[in-house]
């Protein structure tokens, strides 16, 4: 399967239709064989990011031909999704990291395997796909005990991410 159509969450209703500039961030792959699990088609959703070097060298390319810097790389990031050039997208090296599969639909005759019923089954699943996600950084904890603490220890090392991040998502598996 290829991918068919990439939107920004808009109002949560509607968003900007991007396939054109989606397609140039090199982290999300053009095509994917979702057939080997007996899936036809899925919505999945994630976050564009630009690492925090790329943001710097480009900011001062822009410098350099006496253009006015972007602000930060969170706005640089998501505002890089709406311009007009999808190459000028390109050239601005975004990276995107998909944590969520909000739609399934599986060819027919097909069950969904009974892994897709958890988070941690359908992270797994993007990841063998070639999706980037945030697994290397997912935990899996059974006393709410472990999870203060590797909020506290995680909290304690975020500035030292490639990239800014609002903050960390704790989910029920």
């Amino acid at each position: 399967a290829q991918l068919q159509r990439a939107a920004t969450r808009g109002n949560g209703v509607q968003g900007d239709e991007i396939t054109r500039n989606a397609m140039q961030i090199r982290s999300i792959p053009l095509k994917v064989n979702m057939s080997q699990y007996g899936i036809r088609q899925m919505e999945i959703r994630g976050e564009v990011v630009i690492h925090k070097q790329k943001f710097q060298e480009y900011n001062q390319k822009l410098i350099d031909k006496g253009e006015q810097p972007l602000a930060n790389a969170r706005n640089a990031a998501s505002g890089s999704l709406r311009i007009k050039d999808p190459l000028e997208v390109g050239r601005r090296n975004l990276d995107a990291f998909l944590y969520h599969v909000s739609d399934i639909v599986m060819l027919e005759n097909q069950e969904m395997p009974a892994s897709f019923r958890s988070h941690a089954g359908l992270l797994d699943m993007m990841d063998s796909l070639g999706f980037k996600t945030s697994s290397a950084s997912t935990r899996k904890y059974s006393q709410i005990q472990e999870v203060i603490q590797y909020v506290e220890q995680f909290e304690a090392h975020r500035d030292d991410l490639p990239y800014e991040i609002d903050g960390m998502v704790i989910k029920v598996n």
